[in-house]
């Protein structure tokens, strides 16, 4: 009997160490990365719903989540409807105002520029838009949009602040300022969200000074 319970030890500890494994493992790639990540920020569109589950969140509905080229690509998982919520892989960019931009899509990371950081996205559809301004062929008459789904839309807040967090965001909606998230792009292609920028000022320090 005493064996028995021993041999039931034992696979109870190994299905605990091999279910912990991948989480310490992700999380010692995300705090310990081999190749350091690229900062990038994101201008976003703010509002504070909350969340009955997790508490308060700030949403992050990311600016011009969407690709247009003047050619399809030529891969046909992304001409299908199948392939909706599909996973795809975006190369960023940052533009001369410093915020970052996706500028290829593929289904697989290997056939983007190597040059450029890349992210995991959510595929949503692919859209084809007449080009009145277009010379040519049928072809040329067109533009292709690919629309995804970046992985980063909530930025959690304490609850005593969301509400001081609602006023803020859509006071600076109203004033036409801009808010924008700053991101960690690792090199395999993941992300972990930095802070929640308003008017350029960290919102966890605006909403704190206001208490002083």
């Amino acid at each position: 009997m005493f064996k028995i319970d021993r041999m039931r030890i034992v696979f109870f500890c190994a299905a605990l160490v091999l279910a912990l494994f991948y989480p310490v493992c992700k999380i010692v790639s995300f705090e310990y990365p081999s190749v350091p990540p690229v900062v990038m920020e994101f201008k976003v569109q703010g509002m504070a719903p909350h969340d009955p589950l997790r508490g308060r969140y700030v949403y992050l509905n990311i600016d011009q989540s969407y690709i247009e080229l003047d050619k399809r690509i030529d891969d046909e998982k992304l001409h299908s409807w199948r392939y909706r919520n599909g996973v795809c892989y975006v190369a960023l960019e940052t533009d001369e105002d410093g915020l970052a931009g996706a500028v290829a899509i593929a289904t697989d990371p290997a056939r983007l520029p190597v040059d450029k950081p890349f992210m995991r996205v959510e595929y949503l559809w692919e859209e084809r838009i007449m080009d009145h301004d277009a010379k040519g062929g049928d072809d040329a008459q067109f533009r292709y949009r690919y629309h995804f789904r970046y992985p980063f839309n909530r930025f959690y807040i304490n609850e005593p602040l969301a509400p001081r967090a609602d006023r803020l965001l859509a006071e600076t909606a109203r004033k036409g300022g801009e808010v924008h998230v700053s991101v960690n792009v690792y090199a395999h292609g993941g992300f972990s969200v930095n802070e929640l920028y308003v008017d350029d000022r960290p919102i966890r320090e605006i909403l704190t000074q206001v208490d002083k």
